[in-house]
């Protein structure tokens, strides 16, 4: 072996990677490495540029003959915990981040790249860790305080995430992703015309960015802003028709726009008023698909067609509902958005069908159900009727319903040891309702309807992430029940246990 020879070798290698050229300088790292089979360098090399150009397995092959040579070669453990990132292999890649930060604790990208990984397994706190000590080491990385108060935010510490934002912003004005994200975390402290004019912003710069245009729908939506809402909530489904998010906000835009009549319609549904005939409601949500408009004249047909036919003192399989959404058309298309608005509006969120109606009651076994945040309080309506459950339901807001409801927010809860406790479509960034988490007791059980959280363990379109942490760590998950869906929502039922 010639050391000359392989240091000539390295350095002509390095050069082509300095000039982008990575399948010209693969050969000459390999070369290298035949020249000396123990020089870790040569194979980290090989490893990092095969990683580059796709080549997954022969990197992680050769990164982990580097760092079988040298242990403590840090730069080999941190590449390596980036490819096993990409791969989906998140404990393995947690495991090669930490030995890149121990073999080298000044290591700033290493840090950051493992608090990417532990943010995505869900490691929210180790995550905030290795993200604080990313910005020690690398003081000038927006990356890092990207991040960082990208954690924040998602633990629900918004207030500390903003001026990480806007420092970041200071430097970069037209970054996108982080106009979209300090708008999010504007909108959560309830400040909607600075959050608007960055999400207007987000959208300037990246024409094509469908959360941003749904965000910022969302946010004219709540200031009573119904066509510019419709228009950019519209726009966002058009770029990304697969978001739920998006579909779920263009449909409460959908479901107050249109004639004075329906306006009207939809203020008397918000109004204090028990239902003492079930004709009442299937003739309101029969007189408000008469007023929907859709460019679809099969779904509109459709439209009326169900809530014409649907009675709801009925408990309907799951095959009715199935048959009866195919009519709308092809799921991909979502034109059934206009039946989940007059669902929603007159009855629920989701859909309750006989099969999962007698889970719940068989989960609840022979004590009553303490729902909170009752809605229209349609499911537990069923529940009474149909089963004979003594459910005692109540909300912050009372309006048309189906049953009698106590006024109450989630942190005024006072949980009775013997229920099971019933949560549905707890609203997006509500954090009241950890506390009633909290009032529970050991063994009670709950039963918990919505959209659950993504793979990470964050919030989608209900509740907060906290929320769902406190589930997984103090809770004993059961089973999850899937519905019949309207396109687009993943909402199922779960049933829970807490330790």
């Amino acid at each position: 072996m010639s050391v000359e020879a392989v240091n000539k070798l390295l350095d002509e290698g390095f050069a082509l990677v300095d000039k982008g050229m990575l399948q010209h300088a693969l050969p000459l790292f390999e070369q290298a490495t035949e020249l000396d089979e123990k020089n870790a360098e040569t194979w980290m090399m090989q490893g990092a540029i095969k990683g580059e150009l796709g080549a997954v397995q022969d990197a992680l092959a050769c990164l982990g003959k580097a760092v079988l040579l040298d242990p403590d070669y840090a730069e080999a453990h941190h590449i390596q915990c980036k490819i096993l990132q990409s791969q989906g292999r998140l404990d393995e890649a947690e495991s090669s981040g930490r030995k890149a930060v121990e073999s080298d604790p000044a290591y700033g990208d290493a840090w950051l790249t493992l608090g990417a990984v532990c943010g995505l397994a869900g490691h929210l706190e180790e995550a905030e860790a290795c993200c604080r000590r990313a910005v020690e080491l690398l003081p000038d990385s927006m990356d890092a305080r990207n991040n960082l108060a990208n954690l924040l935010k998602l633990q629900g510490r918004g207030v500390q995430a903003i001026p990480l934002y806007q420092e970041i912003l200071a430097r970069n004005p037209v970054n996108a992703e982080v106009n979209y994200n300090l708008g999010v975390a504007l909108q959560e402290q309830g400040k909607l015309e600075e959050a608007e004019h960055c999400y207007s912003r987000a959208v300037t710069n990246n024409p094509d960015f469908a959360a941003a245009y749904s965000s910022l729908g969302d946010v004219l939506l709540k200031q009573q802003k119904i066509p510019e809402a419709l228009q950019y909530c519209s726009k966002a489904v058009e770029i990304d028709p697969s978001s739920a998010d998006a579909q779920i906000r263009l449909g409460s835009v959908l479901s107050v726009s249109g004639s004075e009549e329906k306006r009207r319609l939809l203020e008397c549904l918000e109004e204090d008023h028990v239902y003492t005939d079930t004709r009442e409601p299937m003739m309101l949500a029969s007189e408000l698909s008469g007023l929907y408009s859709c460019e679809d004249d099969t779904a509109r047909e459709s439209l009326v067609r169900l809530f014409s036919e649907f009675d709801s003192g009925e408990v309907y399989p799951s095959s009715w509902w199935l048959s009866a959404l195919q009519r709308f058309g092809p799921r991909e298309l979502a034109h059934d958005k206009i039946a989940r608005g007059v669902m929603s509006s007159v009855y629920s969120w989701s859909i309750p069908t006989k099969e999962v109606l007698g889970d719940i009651v068989r989960f609840t076994g022979d004590g009553g159900i303490s729902s909170y945040g009752s809605g229209r309080g349609y499911w537990e309506y069923l529940l009474q009727t149909g089963y004979g459950v003594d459910v005692l339901a109540s909300d912050t807001h009372l309006r048309h319903r189906f049953v009698e409801m106590q006024k109450l927010d989630y942190a005024d809860a006072d949980v009775h040891k013997a229920d099971t406790v019933f949560l549905s479509w707890v609203p997006d960034g509500v954090s009241s309702a950890e506390g009633l988490l909290d009032k529970m007791r050991s063994g009670q059980r709950l039963v918990l309807v919505g959209v659950p959280a993504d793979k990470r363990g964050a919030a989608r379109i209900c509740a907060t992430s906290r929320f769902f942490t406190i589930l997984v760590d103090r809770f004993r998950h059961q089973a999850t029940v899937p519905l019949v869906q309207f396109a687009y929502i993943d909402d199922v039922v779960e049933f829970y246990v807490k330790n």
